[in-house]
């Protein structure tokens, strides 16, 4: 009986100290998962500028501006009453180790559709006011709002709304887009430069996967 009892007795002690050093073990793990940093939430991803050059040399929806590269990712078309509207989603990519100031040019954007139809940046003929751009600032009149600023290797999204009167309709397969954007001094107050920007055959729904001829 004593043997048999001391025999239980050696179980129950190996059986806690498994159970003990499981815990350990798991509490050691869960602290050094705790401790390690996760790459990818201490570490932003950073655009690598000679493979967003090169994506660019082919497809046809990209623009390269030098200090950056403008993408269209989109192109939804649809019908209000007496009108058809586009609405473009542009990328920029901020390829330079230092932050871009950019503006959207005042009246520059338009686009062309295969039927020759011609979307312009206002609603109406008559408008004066551009409000085709959306999450950029504008240059208007010399006015400068300075508001669109892309740190060093990183990128964000803009649209445009683009307006056409709506004749008898078939639906596009590509289109000419042209812009104007101004790169501006980290002041805010001066226009270093303001390249035209444009993209030719662009698919209806811009897929990267579109070569340029």
């Amino acid at each position: 009986m004593k043997i048999h009892n001391h025999s239980l007795l050696v179980r129950r002690a190996q059986y806690r100290i498994a159970v003990f050093s499981g815990v350990v073990i798991l509490a050691s793990s869960t602290y050094a998962q705790e401790s390690a940093p996760n790459a990818s939430i201490l570490a932003p991803s950073q655009i690598a500028p000679e493979a967003a050059r090169a994506r660019c040399k082919t497809a046809v929806n990209c623009f390269d501006a030098g200090a950056y590269v403008i993408t269209v990712t989109d192109i939804i078309e649809g019908d209000i009453p007496n009108y058809r509207k586009a609405r473009l989603a542009l990328l920029f990519e901020n390829l330079t180790d230092e932050t871009l100031v950019l503006a959207y040019r005042s009246g520059s954007s338009f686009m062309v559709d295969n039927f020759k139809n011609r979307y312009s940046c206002c609603q109406t003929d008559s408008s004066k006011e551009d409000t085709s751009a959306i999450g950029i600032g504008i240059d208007r009149d010399d006015r400068v709002s300075p508001q669109f600023r892309l740190k060093p290797r990183a990128s964000d999204t803009v649209s445009f709304d683009l307006w056409r009167h709506r004749p008898p309709d078939e639906a596009a397969s590509y289109y000419h887009f042209d812009l104007m954007i101004d790169e501006i001094d980290p002041s805010g107050k001066t226009v270093l430069k303001h390249p035209v920007v444009f993209f030719r055959n662009l698919p209806a729904r811009a897929p990267e996967s579109e070569q340029k001829k």
